[in-house]
């Protein structure tokens, strides 16, 4: 019995140790910083506003399966259409992510109804494998150039009073 318990923990301390090892080859791994290039994601939905000069474009990372992430988007424009105006104002997009077809017409359209910035599908996988990024509902900030300014974790609905 005494060599079986030192058989079990010993395989538990191997598997803990190779959990540890791939977690910090993942983080320790370059990954190229985002840059938002559209030419790069399949247009499912075209942006019915332009992105105002010194704006920011905000892409919203969705998986149209995860109720999860159609909540936090509708939450997020509702803030956004009733915060104070401020001049550039943030443009809301989405980001389809982990999404093996081509959005339908009714996910496209349900998304760009909340989406003025547009709605891209990330055919490539590009976010969760070039970008390393896995979060869904996260919001990517991007300048009006497409440079990476930050990402907002899943949970971030700007404080509406703050927002001028």
């Amino acid at each position: 019995m005494r060599h079986l318990n030192a058989i079990a923990l010993a395989l538990a301390l191997l598997i803990v140790l190779a959990l540890g090892a791939w977690w910090l080859n993942e983080r320790l791994a370059p990954h190229a910083v985002p840059r938002f290039e559209p030419a790069r994601f399949a247009l499912a939905a075209a942006p019915r506003e332009t992105l105002q000069a010194g704006g920011e474009r905000w892409l919203v990372a969705v998986n149209p399966g995860c109720p999860h992430c159609r909540e936090h988007l509708a939450e997020l424009a509702s803030r956004l259409a009733h915060a104070p105006k401020r001049a550039p104002r943030p443009s809301l997009g989405v980001l389809v992510v982990d999404w093996p077809q081509y959005p339908s017409a009714a996910d496209a359209g349900a998304l760009a109804a909340l989406a003025p910035a547009g709605v891209w599908w990330d055919s490539a996988r590009v976010w969760r494998g070039e970008w390393k990024h896995g979060a869904y509902a996260e919001v990517l900030v991007f300048d009006a150039q497409g440079r990476y300014r930050t990402t907002h974790g899943s949970g971030f609905l700007p404080d509406t009073a703050a927002s001028n």
